[in-house]
């Protein structure tokens, strides 16, 4: 199975679920302006910054974590960390791309910190793509898949969920996740393997990983 494979077993986000593009009519500061004001806890800038980044924040959280319950309060926690790290942003990075990447933090804490892996919904049934064939085979398919990556070990069901579902590149994905690029390709490359065999066990995602090996 190759990894042009994995884009068409993990559906591309609805209408419904893409995240908006950020505001632009909030660009009045420059991100150095906004860096700035989070350093001296301007409340006004700290708004600015919450209302300019708090959509795409949560839209990677739940990508990466699904409908989680605690999803609200990892959110919280997000901007809560951004505020007491500002210091240390150097600029080298979009102020967008350090929030994601604070966030790909939590998520892989909280991850971490429980005992057990629970099976994930990436996407409620609102959100499933239409598909033109059977959209009932599809859904199961999506949500079969999303269940699988909830079996995977946390930063290859990171690095996969980055490349993969929310679509970044690999040096994206190397920025969000604080590692090199080589590393992610090592993470993706061990992801797809189990991915592959999983796959093969289950009864919804067998015949089109069969399918699509022997294209």
């Amino acid at each position: 199975m190759t990894a042009h494979s994995h884009l068409r077993l993990v559906p591309t986000p609805g209408p419904s679920s893409d995240p908006p593009p950020v505001e632009t009519r909030a660009r009045e500061l420059s991100e150095a302006d906004l860096v700035a004001g989070l350093v001296t806890r301007d409340p006004s800038v700290c708004d600015r910054v919450y209302r300019l980044y708090q959509r795409p924040v949560l839209y990677m959280l739940r990508r990466v974590l699904g409908n989680d319950p605690e999803l609200a309060d990892l959110h919280h926690e997000v901007f809560v960390q951004a505020l007491q790290s500002a210091r240390r942003f150097r600029g080298d990075c979009r102020l967008e791309t350090w929030l994601i990447a604070i966030a790909v933090n939590c998520a892989r804490a909280k991850l971490r910190s429980r005992a057990r892996k629970r099976w994930l919904t990436f996407m409620a049934p609102e959100d499933l793509p239409e598909h033109s064939s059977s959209s009932g085979e599809a859904a199961s398919q999506a949500r079969a898949v999303y269940a699988l990556l909830s079996q995977l070990p946390t930063e290859e069901r990171i690095a996969f969920t980055l490349r993969y579902v929310e679509g970044m590149t690999q040096l994206e994905a190397a920025a969000a996740m604080g590692c090199s690029t080589g590393t992610v390709k090592r993470r993706l490359r061990r992801a797809r393997d189990r991915f592959d065999r999983l796959a093969r066990r289950h009864p919804a995602l067998r015949g089109l990983v069969e399918s699509e090996a022997s294209s």
